[in-house]
């Protein structure tokens, strides 16, 4: 692994589920389906149908899940309950401001107050991410400047690094926070001096179990696991110093 050097470092956050309970807020999408007489799987089935295009482009909002509810329910000659749906809607918008991760304020804080060049690099429609920054305040200290958002699940934040840091970044004096183990894995395994801060949550089996021991097993010392952000903060202040 490279060593931190005096160069300024560059930290890279994920925003999904790294810093935004993006988990939370896919159960509250679910509560739209089920107001309206669905089941928790078939409230689940609509997300998964809402979340790419054909093309597997990232396309999940919070209007494109509704309107996944709305077809759901003409097909199956279901009256959408427009009162409850409206209630699940604005309980959508009005917690969404509790939605930030316990410890992302005070890793944000230190990374600001280190001056180190970050950035936020976040998979998804740019409005929708921008809006749910906006809900937990992040807005102000990621800005056009320093945030890029990509479509492309598949092979769409290596591009948008190489853009960000040109084509031979090979990831030195580099730090991703991320939750995605099978995400991560593709970029360590793309830049070779990259070294990922993991937040692992069970709730989501592409950042627990076998995934996470594997990536452990292949990338060794460049890669720090915890279950929280707290702890992430503790291991990445020892390590930036």
């Amino acid at each position: 692994m490279e060593q931190v050097t005096n160069k300024k470092m560059k930290i890279i956050f994920d925003f999904d589920n790294t810093l935004f309970d993006s988990m939370q807020l896919k159960s509250m999408f679910r509560d739209i389906a089920r107001v309206n007489g669905f089941s928790d799987a078939e409230s689940r089935a609509f997300y998964s149908a809402a979340r790419n295009d054909e093309d597997g482009i990232i396309a999940i909002t919070l209007d494109r899940y509704l309107e996944e509810v709305r077809t759901r329910c003409i097909s199956e000659n279901k009256q959408i309950d427009e009162k409850a749906t409206r209630a699940a809607v604005d309980k959508i918008k009005k917690n969404g401001v509790d939605l930030l991760l316990p410890g992302a304020k005070e890793l944000l804080k230190f990374c600001c107050n280190q001056n180190f060049d970050y950035h936020l690099l976040s998979l998804g429609v740019r409005s929708w991410q921008m809006e749910k920054m906006r809900w937990v305040g992040i807005d102000k200290i990621f800005t056009d400047s320093n945030t890029v958002f990509t479509v492309k699940e598949a092979g769409g934040k290596v591009e948008a690094l190489r853009e960000l840091f040109g084509f031979d970044f090979t990831g030195k004096n580099t730090v991703l926070f991320n939750d995605r183990a099978d995400e991560s894995d593709e970029l360590l395994e793309e830049f070779s001096d990259l070294v990922v801060f993991l937040r692992r949550d069970e709730r989501d089996e592409r950042s627990s179990g076998k995934v996470v021991n594997d990536l452990l097993k292949n990338y060794g010392d460049r890669v720090f696991i915890a279950g929280n952000l707290s702890e992430l903060l503790n291991s990445f202040i020892n390590y930036a110093h």
